[in-house]
């Protein structure tokens, strides 16, 4: 399941359960990224590449995807993300483009 949104929140793709405001989910990820963005601009640090949130069930994955891009992966609580991430940039950077 995953969702790419541009920064501005125009929804690209997005392949989410039924009942999910695939809008919403967005711009609370563009949130959270930019959010990131700021805490790491006023330490005078790199915007962050991507954001993980772990819950007991499940982890979501928010990455910058490019200039005013982000995707976001939810995946299950025993995936690895760092493997998710690897697997997905190939695909991320092609629908980004």
């Amino acid at each position: 399941m995953g969702t790419l949104a541009a920064w501005r929140v125009f929804l690209i793709a997005s392949d989410v359960p039924p009942g999910v405001y695939v809008d919403t989910f967005s711009i609370m990820c563009a949130t959270i990224l930019g959010a990131a963005a700021t805490a790491d601009s006023e330490l005078k640090l790199s915007p962050p590449k991507r954001i993980v949130v772990t819950a007991d069930d499940g982890n979501i994955i928010i990455l910058n995807a490019g200039r005013k891009t982000l995707a976001v992966l939810v995946t299950t609580k025993d995936a690895d993300p760092d493997k998710i991430v690897e697997e997905s940039q190939a695909i991320i950077a092609k629908v980004a483009s």
